[in-house]
């Protein structure tokens, strides 16, 4: 890690800082960008149970499918558990730390019944939201979006209720973020299964039933990249609005870990 990095993780962080979604995702990326091959191999874990489970069990013509559903539900459920795992390493590297993948995922781990069963819930709810009316699923999507790094930063807090006191007032901001990224996400994945597409066609097979496993590979193969980037994204608005709401500068909230 070179000197200016560390200046750049720091130059935001502290008692009096107001939340901005530029300074997060400018700091989310330069994290992001550092220690991509850890993200990355906690993200591909996290999806490949989903993928297997859509690639085992039919479809049904839709992305409405069995395996569809149940991959998706998979996909909320390990994603907030990655976030989870990673969540120590991220706020070493803010406050300018080298890299501390291993406790991060020990950190994660002393927590992983918790942060499970925290994924679990707010998936269930949010999903259930979703089903009634679809906008206050938004809604709970986005005020429930930090309980990741809540459970293990302030694992005797009530992770949904402190995660929605932490979002109040920049709701609408972080609910932008999200859908741009969501967007950004399904534009990559239609490339990526477009160019799949193309390669098999040059190669003289074609995409039924039975061998179409290939293309939903392809095709998934943003995912781990998005979803590694919100697992930082998730940590670095946690540590802004603390900041923001509490004066909590990141050397406190990582002093649990010394």
């Amino acid at each position: 890690m070179q000197p200016a990095d560390l200046v750049a993780s720091e130059m935001v962080v502290g008692p009096g800082v107001r939340f901005s979604v530029g300074g997060a995702l400018s700091r989310s990326f330069a994290v992001w960008k550092r220690n991509l091959p850890f993200l990355l191999v906690v993200a591909v874990l996290a999806q490949v149970p989903g993928f297997l489970v859509s690639a085992a069990l039919p479809q049904g013509g839709s992305i409405f499918g069995v395996g569809a559903r149940l991959q998706a539900i998979l996909d909320t459920i390990l994603g907030y558990v990655a976030a989870g795992l990673v969540t120590v390493s991220v706020l070493h590297q803010l406050r300018g730390r080298p890299r501390e993948n291993r406790r991060s995922l020990s950190a994660g781990a002393s927590q992983l019944g918790p942060l499970i069963g925290t994924a679990i819930g707010t998936s269930f709810l949010s999903g259930l939201l979703m089903l009634l009316l679809i906008v206050p699923g938004v809604v709970a999507l986005v005020r429930w979006y930090l309980v990741a790094p809540i459970v293990i930063v302030e694992p005797e807090a009530q992770p949904r209720r402190r995660s929605a006191a932490l979002i109040s007032g920049h709701g609408w901001e972080i609910f932008g973020v999200l859908v741009i990224l969501f967007v950004a996400m399904l534009i990559a994945a239609a490339g990526f299964g477009a160019a799949g597409g193309a390669v098999a066609a040059m190669l003289g097979f074609g995409l039924d039933a039975d061998n179409s496993v290939f293309l939903d590979a392809i095709t998934a193969l943003p995912g781990p990249l998005f979803l590694s980037f919100q697992c930082v994204l998730q940590v670095v608005f946690y540590e802004q609005l603390r900041a923001e709401k509490e004066g909590a500068d990141v050397g406190q909230l990582t002093a649990i870990f010394e």
